[in-house]
Parts: structure tokens; C-alpha cells; sequence
């Protein structure tokens, strides 16, 4: 009888067909979220035992483990796609997560962050700007190789991301390195090189001695976000600036190209947004030095 089935059944099964149907990287948050959250409460549970009591109770133990309302959030929206893949029937309220405040560079930090790079220029520091320039995430610059920049056509080509996850194959690690594709299709794109930096990537290409040298190495090896990421965290503290997260990189050039007045369907497609909502959402809120400008534009009749 299918309702004396217990649950861990459909959740295996959901990620076994999951294993073909989805990125690695997507894959492995799938398992980290059900290993962890869902299977210690649900994993016994029969099919006909699972009910709307159930799940509210269960939905108020994660909000007291104090996890965020956004992770929660994320584990109630799998739990639902597994009872939609089970045919269980109950309800699931997610809670309202509110928007975080995006955060970006002042310009005078930027200024700060360029004039010191373009003083200790080599392509690991250089790698700051042209995220600033480009809006690239920091997988897809780790990934980026000297056959993506074509110094004639001035346009960058991403085509790969290099994350690290959980290592769920075996036991000799608990974590690995993978190339992926970027996030959607959408962020395999080209991307036009600002001229600004091009002399700066003309002059770097003086030293490369392959083309398939990784960008940030200039060889053969890559290197990883975490590394990376530290390696940006340094330069901050050089610099004494407050410690923003890598990301803030690629808000900071969005918002430059808002402020710069971007149509955004131009912009959504160098980001490589999936969706140009996805833009809108996040970046068409005017700072309030843009406030400013344009109030100042009202005169006395």
C-alpha cells in the first residue's frame, strides 16, 4: 500500500533522479539541506502520518534554531518539492524574508582601491578591478583564462565558474573544487572591455606565456575563490577600508551603471541575470547621492 511507505523512500528517490537533472553544485545543496534539516525529522515518517500539524511544528523548531528566515525559507521550499514529488498534501508557510540593503563601494573608496592596484599592477591584484569594470562573480574570474580576453575584439568571454563544495562521493574530503558552468545560461555571455582598462590588460598580456594561463595566475593553475577571496581581504586591509564581502564588486559596478544611465536590459545581459526582474530588483534604487542630484534639478518659477 503506497501510503505505508515511509518518506525517506521519495526522498531518495527524488535525489537519486536530481543526480542527472541538475548542476553539481545545486546538487550537493540538496543533500547538505536534507541530511541536515529534513531527514532527522522526517526521514521514518510514513506517507498517511504527515500532516499539517506536523509540518507547522516543524516549521517552528528550524525558526528556533535560530537559523535566518532566508535559510529557512530555503529548506521549507525543498520540503515542499519533495511533498509535491510524494503527493503529500499538507500546507507549508514560508516566512517573510526581508530585503537586505545592497551594499557598494563609496566612490572615494574606489578611487582609493584603483589608484593602489594601478600603482602594484600584476593580474591577482587586477582581478579587483575588472570585476569593478565588469561585474564579474568571483568564480567566474577564478575560472577566466587568457583565451576568454580578446584584446582585439576588446570583449571577455565567460563561459565557466570554479566553486568549492561539499564532498559528498567520499570520505577523503570534506569539500572539493569543481568547474561548473556559470549560474544560468544567460551568464554565459561576452562582455565588452571598458577602454579604460584595456591598456592595463594590453600591458599585463606582455607577460603571458600561454593562453590557456589562468587570469589571476598567469599559469597553468588556478586559483580558488577562498584563496582569492583572502587574497582581496588583504588588499582591503592594506588599504584600511571597511571589509565588504567580494560581491560588493559586482553591486558597485551596477550601481555605477545605473548612475551612469544604462538602459537595463544592457546591463542585465552583462551581469548575466537570468531574468531582467532579477536587475530591476536589485539595482534600480537610486543612492541617495542620485536623490540629490536630481532634486537639485527643481527651480523656483
Amino acid at each position: 500500500m503506497k501510503k505505508r511507505i515511509k518518506f525517506s523512500y521519495y526522498i531518495n528517490l527524488w535525489l537519486s533522479q536530481k543526480e542527472i537533472s541538475v548542476k553539481k553544485s545545486t546538487l550537493s545543496r540538496y543533500i547538505e539541506i536534507v541530511n541536515i534539516y529534513i531527514r532527522p525529522y522526517f526521514n521514518d515518517l510514513y506517507i498517511y502520518k504527515i500532516n499539517d500539524e506536523i509540518v507547522y511544528k516543524y516549521t517552528l523548531d528550524l525558526l528556533d534554531k535560530n537559523l535566518s528566515n532566508k535559510t529557512v525559507k530555503d529548506i521549507l521550499v525543498l520540503l515542499k518539492q519533495l511533498f509535491k514529488y510524494s503527493n503529500v498534501d499538507v500546507n507549508i508557510c514560508l516566512p517573510k524574508c526581508n530585503k537586505k540593503d545592497i551594499k557598494v563601494l563609496k566612490k572615494e573608496e574606489q578611487k582609493i582601491i584603483e589608484n593602489y592596484i594601478c600603482n602594484n599592477i600584476d593580474c591577482s591584484n587586477f582581478g579587483i578591478i575588472l570585476s569593478l569594470y565588469t561585474g564579474l562573480r568571483i568564480g567566474e574570474l577564478c575560472s577566466l583564462k587568457w583565451t576568454n580576453i580578446n584584446l582585439v575584439n576588446r570583449t571577455i568571454t565567460i563561459t565557466n565558474t570554479i566553486l568549492r563544495i561539499k564532498n559528498f562521493d567520499d570520505n577523503s574530503s570534506k569539500t572539493k573544487v569543481i568547474f561548473n558552468t556559470p549560474k544560468s545560461l544567460k551568464s554565459l555571455r561576452i562582455i565588452p572591455i571598458p577602454s579604460q582598462i584595456l591598456k592595463y590588460l594590453t600591458e599585463l598580456k606582455n607577460n603571458v606565456s600561454s593562453e590557456n594561463n589562468y587570469f589571476l595566475t598567469n599559469s597553468l593553475k588556478y586559483m580558488e575563490p577562498r584563496s582569492y577571496y583572502y587574497h582581496y581581504k588583504k588588499i582591503m586591509k592594506i588599504l584600511n577600508l571597511q571589509s565588504y564581502n567580494f560581491h560588493v564588486l559586482r553591486h558597485t559596478f551596477a550601481t555605477r551603471c545605473i548612475e551612469l544611465g544604462f538602459d537595463y536590459k544592457t546591463l542585465s545581459e552583462i551581469l548575466g541575470h537570468s531574468d531582467i526582474r532579477i536587475t530591476l530588483s536589485l539595482y534600480v534604487h537610486p543612492s541617495n547621492e542620485l536623490k540629490i542630484m536630481n532634486m537639485e534639478k527643481l527651480k523656483m518659477y
